[in-house]
């Protein structure tokens, strides 16, 4: 919240993470402005590691890391027009309706922010990482 007072626009939550990893997870690509503030230019969903190695680099972020999002947003209510449009078109992508392609329209329609934040990420989404994740959050 505090980043969206700054900036007055979207602001996603991201994580750096590992391209071995990247085909999981929505990809943010951009330039940094400050030490965990990204200027957004492109969101991806899942992308290929070829794909990401191409399109997805963000300067001063590690040699094949890359910053993808997790679900923490800040969300001006433009999202539900675009998120609205897709359902009533029936757009899906992979079979399902994707936020991240209504993310990208916002971005182009708005501009975004990415925040790097700091702590760990439990992705809850995969059953490894969620077993794991209730193992390692009470220590937390």
């Amino acid at each position: 919240m505090d980043i969206y007072a700054q900036v007055q626009q979207s602001v996603i939550g991201l994580t750096v993470t590992p391209s071995d990893a990247i085909h999981h997870y929505g990809c943010a690509a951009g330039s940094l402005a400050e030490d965990a503030i990204l200027l957004v230019t492109q969101l991806y969903e899942k992308p290929d590691i070829e794909y990401a190695r191409q399109n997805l680099r963000v300067e001063g972020i590690g040699e094949d890391l890359f910053l993808s999002f997790f679900g923490m947003y800040v969300l001006e209510p433009q999202i539900f027009e675009f998120l609205a449009g897709n359902i009533d078109r029936n757009f899906r992508e992979r079979g399902e309706f994707q936020l991240t392609s209504c993310l990208d329209e916002l971005r182009q329609s708005q501009g975004m922010t990415g925040y790097i934040v700091k702590g760990r990420c439990f992705d809850t989404g995969l059953p490894a990482v969620y077993r794991q994740t209730l193992i390692d959050f009470p220590l937390s």
